[in-house]
């Protein structure tokens, strides 16, 4: 097989352009593309084109001639790079939307959790829909076809390649994330979680918590999972706040790893050329944290000069 393939490669067997005429074929990523049923032949030789010309088209465009089977060829030409551009861009936005969402200031873990969840789970729809025929969510290939009306030839095969491509890489690339998934859910909604399911180290803690209608009530009201946790009894919670603060840590975007970065390049300088790492520390700290400093307290602290 393998020889047989290096064969193909050494011939170097090239698209003769005259094959688009006659048998309404292009070259596309180095393979012959029927314009027509848009279906890919492994291998440019006219004896694989001609035979699927013939079964599969001669008798409806063989009474295609000259002007005619050329503009017939050209708007088979333009409804083909349509598709592509147009799914194109819904496919560069969809992408532009995901990475966004990752980028987001003050995000915790479980909500880009969420957000790869949630576009999973968009990707099997619209896989689902391209197999139905429906474009109800590509509102600009839905017009494209609109436009298109007779001259539109459907073959989901290119734009489902791409979803399912795109479906696969964000599987292998968020692993981590079906490991952690339990560690998740209990970690946003405690409350909820089957005791069954929960790690033996956390479940005392979690049934005391579920079994308080004070701190479930709290629960339903915060709007800040942080404050939440932090607002729990390190005596009575003591392993479901360590277990809180492992989650807390976990970086939920780039956007606090690109602040830093921005700030340490800014700050460090030759301007600044007498910074020690203590201070870059220090000034690195009071950039990227919330926490809001009480001036006053920390003057009323210090010892004032004395003039002599």
């Amino acid at each position: 097989m393998a020889s047989r393939k290096r064969k193909i490669e050494q011939e170097k067997r090239v698209f003769n352009e005259l094959w688009t005429e006659l048998y309404f074929f292009i070259e596309l990523k180095g393979k012959p593309l029927c314009l027509i049923c848009q279906k890919s032949i492994s291998v440019v030789k006219e004896y694989n084109l001609k035979p699927h010309y013939d079964t599969e088209h001669k008798a409806k465009f063989d009474c295609l001639e000259g002007e005619i089977r050329k503009r017939k060829i050209s708007t088979l030409k333009s409804s083909l790079q349509n598709q592509q551009n147009i799914f194109k861009v819904v496919a560069d936005n969809s992408e532009s939307n995901v990475r966004a969402s990752y980028r987001g200031k003050n995000k915790l873990i479980c909500d880009m959790y969420t957000d790869v969840k949630s576009f999973e789970m968009k990707l099997k729809l619209f896989i689902k829909h391209i197999d139905e025929k429906k474009l109800d969510h590509f509102p600009n290939c839905k017009k494209a076809v609109e436009e298109a009306g007779d001259n539109f030839v459907w073959q989901n095969i290119t734009m489902r390649n791409v979803l399912t491509q795109l479906q696969t890489e964000f599987v292998n690339r968020f692993t981590d994330f079906k490991k952690s998934s339990l560690n998740m859910e209990i970690f946003q909604n405690p409350f909820a979680i089957d005791i069954s399911e929960v790690p033996s180290n956390l479940q005392m803690n979690i049934v005391a918590l579920q079994s308080n209608s004070t701190l479930k009530t709290a629960f339903k009201e915060s709007t800040d999972l942080i404050q939440f946790y932090g607002g729990l009894s390190s005596e009575n919670f003591k392993e479901l706040k360590k277990f809180a603060q492992q989650i807390i840590t976990m970086f939920g975007s780039t956007y606090l790893c690109e602040q830093t970065f921005s700030i340490l390049n800014y700050r460090k300088n030759k301007n600044c050329s007498r910074l020690t790492d203590e201070h870059l520390d220090a000034i690195l700290r009071v950039s990227t944290t919330k926490m809001k400093a009480d001036v006053k307290k920390l003057a009323s602290q210090m010892q004032p000069q004395k003039s002599h």
